[in-house]
């Protein structure tokens, strides 16, 4: 959340085994190199099976859209998640709206504002790098809206098989 400073958000951890003070683990400075205003999903913070947090945020580019990013708990190798930023008819940028990871810490499920006008979409990718797998689309309720909950997480099933995650659909009636 925004404790370091107005309108700029950090990511936090705290060990679990030895009480203590939280570590800042993403600096508020590292995310305002990128725009004048960040926010961060509060949502949905989740760490992988190599230990890199993943946060979804509006840190770069002027047009406001939510990009998936990572970085090391050691505060190290901030990045965008390579994969993750779509366009939209090749040219408009497309946020990310909610992203999970899978209980092994090995697949990244997110959701984009639609490659296609009007269509949101559920994406699945391994996170040691591989291709986005698109494996549902659904009518967004409102032209280029989201429709998927924004900045709730994607959560996987025990197994793996199957994504849950919050909508609002446009229903036939």
């Amino acid at each position: 959340g925004d404790v370091e400073t107005n309108n700029v958000d950090s990511i936090w951890s705290v060990e679990t085994s030895t009480p203590g003070a939280p570590v800042q683990r993403v600096p508020a400075s590292t995310l305002a190199m990128f725009t004048t205003t960040q926010d961060i999903f509060n949502d949905a913070i989740a760490v992988d099976s190599m230990s890199r947090i993943y946060f979804g945020g509006d840190f770069v580019g002027a047009g406001g859209e939510f990009h998936l990013y990572r970085n090391v708990l050691d505060g190290s190798s901030f990045e965008e998640v390579p994969g993750t930023a779509m366009t939209r008819g090749g040219t408009m940028p497309t946020s990310v709206s909610a992203f999970g990871i899978s209980n092994d810490g090995l697949t990244l499920a997110f959701g984009a504002d639609a490659t296609t006008a009007g269509i949101d979409e559920v994406f699945v990718m391994a996170l040691s790098g591989s291709t986005p797998a698109r494996v549902d689309a659904f009518a967004s309720m409102a032209a280029f809206g989201q429709s998927l909950a924004v900045g709730e997480p994607i959560a996987f099933s025990p197994d793996g098989t199957e994504l849950a995650f919050g909508a609002a659909l446009a229903l036939a009636s």
